[in-house]
């Protein structure tokens, strides 16, 4: 079976990984769109996320798990629609496991590691794959 390998933003960053790391997968093509494989920290959103997932993302923790592991689900739920009605997204499925501490947590600490690892464009990788 022959792949073709897909990344959007950061997936981009994980297909050139894949292609350095796993040499022998039988790859006929891959897209990087909207590629996030360079430099995250040093973005205009990077500079204010990567010390907030970096550095304070143990305050969130702590707060996530007074605040939200004893609110009840209704609560959680008004708090999701009114956060997804301000960015005027709708609302087709019922996310409450975002306002749990434990996913709050996993998505600080992997946003945290995108900001550390994802520094220098893999200039060599891409080049062998073009």
């Amino acid at each position: 079976m022959k792949l073709v390998l897909i990344g959007h933003s950061i997936g981009s960053y994980f297909t050139l990984q894949m292609l350095k790391r796993v040499p022998e997968l039988p790859v006929i093509r891959a897209f990087l769109l909207f590629p996030t494989i360079e430099r995250m920290s040093e973005s205009p959103n990077g500079r204010i996320a990567t010390p907030l997932l970096c550095w304070f993302r143990y305050v969130l923790y702590v707060t996530g798990y007074l605040l939200l592991k004893p609110c009840p689900e209704t609560i959680k739920s008004l708090l999701i629609r009114r956060g997804l009605q301000v960015m005027n997204l709708e609302n087709e499925f019922s996310p409450l496991n975002i306002l749990e501490p434990f996913c709050l947590a996993n998505a600080a600490y992997l946003g945290g590691q995108e900001m550390m690892e994802v520094v220098k464009r893999d200039d060599e990788t891409i080049k062998e794959h073009l």
